[in-house]
């Protein structure tokens, strides 16, 4: 999985500050063997989206403001949905709704590297709340629940204007 995009925080005060994320693209993707005419073939779902996410992020320790903890919502809107099946790839976006929606949380550990430039490592864990299957001719939604789950490894820079 491979997320590009940025963020924007504003302080709401030395401790709490308010996180906008917003990745332009967000991809997840879901790989296994499946039993398919007598024989084992891969099977990759690969699903693209634009996604935003509203965080409050706090540095719980006083002394060591570097550490943060992060938490909130995210909602996810699909860009592009592809399955590969024993080589053999099929556009499946109408097979899964267009939005999503979930909660957020997370570490991270801030190293400053300059006045305007930080070093940002983090663990995130994602959680989708609702049916993203739409169902299909053969499937319907109702029999197949599907829902976004990922943990994310992060690394940044991040840049600090001033005004």
């Amino acid at each position: 999985m491979s997320n590009y995009g940025f963020n924007i925080a504003t302080n709401l005060s030395k401790r709490w500050e308010l996180v906008s994320k917003i990745n332009l693209t967000r991809k997840n993707n879901q790989s296994y063997n499946e039993y398919i005419q007598g024989k084992y073939v891969s099977n990759t779902i690969n699903l693209e989206y634009f996604d935003l996410a509203l965080m409050g992020r706090v540095k719980p320790f006083r002394k060591h403001l570097n550490h943060n903890l992060s938490a909130g919502l995210y909602s996810a809107f699909l860009q592009n949905a592809t399955q590969t099946i024993g080589g053999d790839q099929a556009n499946i976006t109408t097979d899964y709704t267009n939005t999503d929606i979930g909660l957020i949380a997370g570490y991270e550990y801030r190293a400053p590297l300059t006045d305007f430039l930080t070093l940002s490592t983090g663990v995130f864990y994602r959680m989708g709340l609702k049916n993203i299957f739409a169902g299909n001719q053969l499937i319907s939604s109702n029999l197949n629940h599907s829902i976004n789950t990922s943990l994310n490894f992060s690394v940044s820079i991040d840049y600090k204007f001033s005004l």
